[in-house]
């Protein structure tokens, strides 16, 4: 016969919010309070004499009683989270548990008080989302990013930090991560935690050889302190392309003196040329003075066709696409090309017959094939065979390459 309790124990029970349970040596209830009572579902005077196993649905009915039993073991008061209830009505609870002994009989008996932390589990819940959420947007981001506090040690750092240098144990200092020539030089953590967000453009790590533009940002911790969080772009590939791009325009504004000067040289040798036809038809009647005049015009023009090659190169002369024997070209560049790999590199010649002639400008077929040998040649400093070869190659089979 389980007896109610006291009138001021029974105000106390009912009194709170809190769940209320009192448990004796076996584990049994032997008073509860209504709050219980209606969680569980049964009412108060099903419960008393029963024990939790017998009252609680699911895996909160075994975890109560195995808590009440450690407390009767070790005397000790325990305290955990706990969830009682199902479906919709299922709640979180701060579940103390506090050994007591009878002072009457002796015997000892479990008083568990829960508290409803359900709102309280449920912002933790969502902070941890928040965290997972955030912590992916991070880690996702293709650009390196780290949390440095204000002592230079390393908080975090994302996936694309980690690919670029390496796992970094947390408290670690930075610089020793990114430099190995002590505080990276201009370093802004002073001024970020100051306030004031830094851009740091051109920023050179030694240590993996690549160019960032760093944006440092100041960034509240954990503990109140500020600490800096720093983004790293890499601006490596960039700076190269634009560095070939100021090399192309100082190319093309070279290419554009060269046609300027090639175009009044073309001017003085049109002249030279025109006299030089004028002596030769005075002096039909005298060979040995003619001869000299048709020299004259032979050399003006191969400078007339080499100005005409500057001009082509540079865009500046329109294309004059005619035959064009390619054999008969590269065997007339031959001395030229012979010349290019100054005594490492052996070059070759082996034409085909029957070679099929093409349309095309002479200039250009000329250029291309001179720039080609000229980039074999240098591939092998230290010397190799370079082979010159013609050959028919039908149109499907190009169409292939």
């Amino acid at each position: 016969m389980f007896e109610r309790p006291a009138p001021i124990l029974e105000a106390i029970l009912e009194g709170t919010g809190d769940l209320v349970t009192v448990h004796d040596a076996e584990g049994r209830f032997i008073a509860v309070n209504t709050a219980f009572a209606d969680l569980v579902g049964v009412p108060i005077g099903d419960i008393l004499g029963r024990r939790p196993t017998e009252v609680l649905s699911g895996p909160a009915a075994a975890v109560w009683e195995e808590h009440a039993r450690r407390v009767f073991a070790s005397e000790q008061p325990t305290e955990d989270e706990q969830a009682l209830g199902n479906g919709p009505g299922r709640r979180w609870y701060l579940v103390r548990r506090i050994p007591y002994r009878d002072q009457v009989t002796g015997t000892m008996g479990v008083i568990c008080i829960g508290r409803d932390v359900t709102a309280q589990h449920l912002a933790y819940a969502r902070l941890e989302e928040q965290e997972r959420q955030f912590r992916d947007l991070v880690e996702g981001v293709p650009l390196a990013i780290w949390l440095v506090d204000r002592d230079y040690r390393v908080v975090f750092q994302n996936r694309a930090h980690r690919d670029t240098f390496g796992e970094v144990r947390e408290g670690a200092i930075c610089y020793e991560v990114v430099s190995d020539d002590g505080v990276c030089p201009g370093c802004d953590l002073g001024a970020v935690l100051g306030g004031r967000p830094v851009r740091r453009m051109g920023w050179c790590s030694v240590r993996v050889g690549r160019t960032y533009d760093v944006l440092s940002a100041p960034c509240p911790m954990l503990d109140g302190t500020t600490g800096v969080l720093e983004v790293l772009v890499d601006v490596t590939d960039r700076e190269s392309a634009e560095e070939q791009l100021r090399a192309a325009q100082r190319l093309e504004s070279l290419g554009g003196l060269a046609a300027g000067i090639a175009h009044d040289f073309n001017n003085i040798l049109a002249g030279i040329i025109g006299y030089a036809q004028l002596g030769e038809q005075r002096s039909e009647s005298l060979p040995d003075l003619r001869e000299p005049f048709w020299q004259i015009r032979a050399i003006a023009e191969r400078g007339a066709e080499l100005t005409r090659k500057i001009l082509a190169f540079s865009s500046r002369q329109a294309l004059k696409p005619a035959p064009l024997d390619v054999n008969a070209l590269v065997e007339g560049m031959r001395p030229m090309l012979s010349s290019l790999g100054q005594g490492l590199v052996n070059i070759h010649f082996d034409f085909a017959h029957h070679l099929w002639a093409i349309v095309a400008d002479r200039a250009q077929i000329e250029q291309v094939l001179l720039n080609l040998c000229v980039n074999a040649a240098e591939a092998m400093p230290t010397g190799g065979d370079l082979v010159v070869l013609t050959r028919n190659v039908p149109a499907a089979e190009m169409a292939q390459r």
